[in-house]
């Protein structure tokens, strides 16, 4: 999860890079881990451009409350972040 913006004010820049999970995402990088159901096998080429639409494919068809945390607890998360000087 990634964030980044400005106060409403324009003073301050927030970033926020938070690790979330999915259930179709391998546990780990390598090609012989087994693929989880919905998951995309992971090339044993090296880095391939269709894996990597194929995830990402993936993963903007999943519902936010799919993920671990959740996306929706993540954006109020972000929502509630205050600054003062």
């Amino acid at each position: 999860y990634h964030f980044q913006g400005l106060t409403n004010d324009g003073t301050y820049y927030i970033i926020a890079i938070l690790p979330v999970t999915a259930s179709i995402l391998v546990e780990d990088e390598k090609p012989e881990s087994p693929i989880p159901p919905g998951g995309v096998p992971i090339p044993a080429t090296g880095p391939d451009p269709a894996y990597y639409d194929a995830v990402t494919n993936a993963l903007d068809a999943m519902y936010p409350d799919s993920f671990n945390p959740s996306l929706f607890q993540l954006d109020t998360l972000i929502k509630s972040i205050t600054v003062t000087p």
